[in-house]
């Protein structure tokens, strides 16, 4: 081999080398410097239930709530630690054609809006209605609950209609089921099935009253008008706003969980699915079924309503716009004015009153959501 081969020789293995060099280098050091760039939650699972994702904007976090209690004792200690003193409710129920057959396995392949005129047998909203009451009704300040129905031939997918023939709230969950049972033998099932009108209409709600409220939605799951859904779930994350969904019939939930879970463009995690035939076959009784449901519907409310105030969402019911400044709750239970201390007794009476309808003590409720 002559000096020139040589050189040549030398030249190749020198970039070879260097090569493998910066090959080297622009690999992780080791498995927990790959680890670190995806972060993962304490289980090992992916950002989801408990982790985070980034907002639309790449400027903020979207933090998804955990299901962090397991009695109703502690979401109530929660909600009192958080300062949550009174809200409002509103509910809203699923009068689409989709409820005529996701009843097959469930509720013998009725429909789901099925009423037996001797009253021997309640359907899965009737259920769902009452069962809910004790967990819910304890949230609301004045007692009144404005109640409304949507995807019926009149409304469809554009408005939603009130429940009440004078479209006056009810006065209490009592009165939401006998208006429910008196409209709906009046009604013509149809669709398409969107939330958003009634989130919109919540929304609304929100602007003129103030303060935080939450919207109980009992619907069979069945969304045709996605998008716009999505989007109006977004749009109330911008206000002091819960959404609970109390998902009835044989499903499919997937688009449900995505909506609790998923959907990072939000401000905050607002939307919770509660899905009650699971729940119901997971219960060896109606005590522990009661139970476990008002926990579900409970569970996120306490964290919900420290982001709105974290995030500066409550302002003036004069003022909603989004420059108007913003609402001061009380830091505290402690905190509130003596004026307000009947009010904040009889809101403490019915926590308690909720919890006493827990399963035996012992008795706790599994995560229903991962």
């Amino acid at each position: 081999m002559d000096t020139e081969e040589i050189l040549i020789t030398l030249v190749l293995a020198a970039l070879i080398a260097g090569a493998i060099f910066f090959a080297a280098r622009s690999q992780p050091a080791d498995k927990s410097a790959s680890a670190s760039a995806c972060p993962s939650d304490k289980s090992g699972k992916s950002p989801g239930k408990s982790g985070k994702s980034p907002g639309k904007s790449g400027k903020n976090s979207f933090q998804t709530i955990p299901d962090n209690y397991t009695t109703i004792s502690q979401v109530s200690a929660a909600l009192r630690k958080a300062g949550l003193e009174s809200s409002e409710l509103v509910v809203g129920i699923d009068f689409t054609k989709s409820n005529e057959w996701t009843g097959e396995q469930c509720f013998g392949g009725r429909s789901l809006h099925h009423i037996d005129p001797a009253g021997a047998t309640l359907n899965p909203y009737q259920v769902a209605i009452r069962t809910v009451s004790h967990a819910l009704e304890v949230l609301d300040d004045d007692g009144l609950i404005p109640a409304y129905g949507f995807g019926c031939s009149k409304t469809k997918d554009r408005a939603v209609f009130s429940l009440t023939a004078d479209e006056s709230p009810c006065a209490g969950f009592s009165a939401v089921l006998e208006a429910y049972n008196n409209v709906t033998p009046t009604l013509k099932l149809s669709g398409p099935t969107s939330f958003a009108p009634l989130i919109r209409k919540a929304i609304e709600l929100v602007q003129t009253a103030g303060g935080f409220h939450v919207l109980l939605i009992v619907a069979d799951g069945q969304v045709t008008s996605e998008a716009a859904t999505i989007q109006a779930i977004v749009e109330a994350s911008a206000h002091p706003l819960a959404i609970v969904l109390v998902g009835v019939g044989d499903g499919p939930w997937d688009t449900m969980r995505e909506f609790d879970d998923g959907l990072p463009e939000r401000m905050f995690d607002n939307f919770q699915f509660v899905p009650y035939e699971e729940i119901k076959g997971s219960c060896a009784s109606p005590e522990q079924f009661e139970a476990k449901l008002a926990l579900a519907c409970l569970m996120e409310i306490p964290e919900q309503f420290q982001y709105c105030r974290q995030l500066g969402l409550f302002v003036e019911p004069t003022q909603c716009s989004a420059t108007s400044k913003s609402y001061k709750m009380p830091a505290a239970p402690e905190a509130a004015p003596g004026a307000n201390k009947s009010q904040k007794e009889s809101f403490n009476k019915g926590f308690d009153k909720a919890a006493s309808t827990e399963a035996p003590e012992n008795y706790h409720v599994q995560s229903h959501t991962n």
